[in-house]
């Protein structure tokens, strides 16, 4: 079955900056933050239960996980927590790089991820994709050059293992 949520409410204004032609690396291998994090709004509010309303499908109760553990893992990435971002990893990603590893690798990128705005998710069984409008800084290797900005659309794949949904980099 797949379905395709979309989400309201988000903080599209703080998100309409102007777009680049510049594509940062993957969404895996984010930089360094200032601990900037994104003004978003989650679809539920805290403590709501959608599966005890009787009105969510069990589709529609993965979309909205998808979207929570997504947001979650993205402001970790934003306040630069790389190590608790890490236990968003699939379990086949993080047989093959360590946590020291992991937070080296984002922590050396030039790359910060400013704010992310859930557009949509489709999931068939246990795979899932989300859409994301990313804002990113590119910090330039060259003195007094400064910065670059611009926003991305990113295509996130995740599985459920366990019982828990994970996060499948690509690179």
């Amino acid at each position: 079955m797949r379905k395709t949520l979309h989400a309201a409410g988000l903080g599209a204004a703080a998100l309409l900056m102007a777009g680049c032609a510049a594509t940062p690396p993957a969404p895996e291998a984010p930089s360094g933050t200032t601990g900037a994090t994104a003004a978003t709004v989650e679809a539920t509010g805290p403590g709501v239960d959608t599966a005890d309303t009787g009105t969510t499908t069990p589709g529609e109760a993965a979309e909205l996980t998808m979207e929570r553990r997504g947001r979650e893992r993205w402001d970790y990435i934003f306040s630069g927590e790389y190590d608790k971002a890490y236990d968003f990893l699939s379990p086949a990603y993080r047989d093959r790089l360590t946590r020291t590893e992991y937070i080296v690798k984002m922590a050396r990128q030039r790359v910060r991820w400013e704010a992310a705005e859930f557009k949509e998710v489709e999931c068939e069984g246990e795979l899932c994709t989300v859409t994301w409008i990313v804002t990113w800084l590119y910090l330039v290797p060259i003195r007094g050059v400064g910065s670059y900005e611009g926003e991305t659309r990113f295509v996130e794949r995740w599985i459920e293992a366990g019982g828990e949904w994970y996060f499948v980099p690509t690179g």
